[in-house]
């Protein structure tokens, strides 16, 4: 059997296959819409299937490794995955609307012409969807590890060159059942995914983005753009992406 960070980055690869998938269908259907209000209301409706299948293809990978990475860890007892529950359509539907309708709008009164705009609001509309896709999976390792009597908790996995916001995340390591754990933060086009924890669990890559990020903030220190102490959190995202665009 493969071991934890082995189980782990195939889980993360398996995620992106399905989000390259459900990436793949939603092109097929993007030409549903053909700017006029009717065209686009079909589109959202088949665009919410799309969300919905591949959602549940995405919490039952996510439930096979759930499975497999507690046998690789040796824990006692048992624990079944629990399924992150059924999609909010109205989640999805308004995201179509604001990145999609609404984009259209937006980048014509920027000048943008047609074609333009349709592209950049193609790009937009399609981080969005395969968000929802992938939160299946987040949300159904998530709710696993809250039922399981025997995990600490859970931390972010991303891939090896990771934004200023998911790196800041994964560098916090394990997130614990006693904190409010119920929800995993991601922006559109994320990648990351989601690893238990139990006793003697290693995190990938922690150590990394753990010296980046306190690199980052001494830093920002140095040169005055953090205080000493106390920072909002978005001065320390700051400071992070400043970072990397240095480095």
């Amino acid at each position: 059997m493969a071991d934890q960070a082995t189980l782990t980055e195939q889980h993360r690869q398996a995620q992106l296959t399905i989000r390259a998938q459900a990436l793949r269908d939603f092109a097929a259907v993007w030409p549903i819409w053909t700017g006029d209000e009717e065209s686009f209301r079909a589109f959202v409706t088949a665009v919410v299937v799309l969300v919905r299948a591949y959602r549940q293809i995405s919490a039952a990978a996510a439930a096979a490794y759930f499975d497999e990475f507690r046998l690789a860890a040796s824990v006692e007892g048992s624990a079944v995955p629990a399924l992150a529950a059924a999609i909010d359509e109205a989640q999805v539907i308004a995201s179509l609307f604001v990145t999609g309708r609404d984009g259209i709008r937006k980048a014509l009164a920027a000048g943008k012409s047609a074609s333009e705009a349709r592209a950049t609001v193609f790009v937009r509309t399609s981080g969005a969807v395969t968000r929802h896709v992938v939160n299946g999976g987040r949300q159904t390792l998530i709710d696993s590890v809250q039922n399981d009597p025997e995990a600490l908790g859970w931390a972010r996995i991303t891939d090896g060159d990771p934004c200023y916001f998911c790196l800041t995340l994964a560098s916090r390591g394990a997130v614990y059942k006693t904190e409010q754990t119920a929800s995993f933060e991601a922006h559109d086009h994320c990648g990351c995914t989601v690893i238990p924890v139990y006793k003697g669990t290693e995190i990938p890559g922690l150590a990394k983005w753990r010296e980046i990020y306190n690199a980052a903030q001494n830093a920002a220190e140095a040169d005055g753009t953090l205080m000493p102490g106390e920072n909002s959190t978005a001065a320390r995202l700051r400071a992070v992406r400043h970072h990397l665009e240095l480095i």
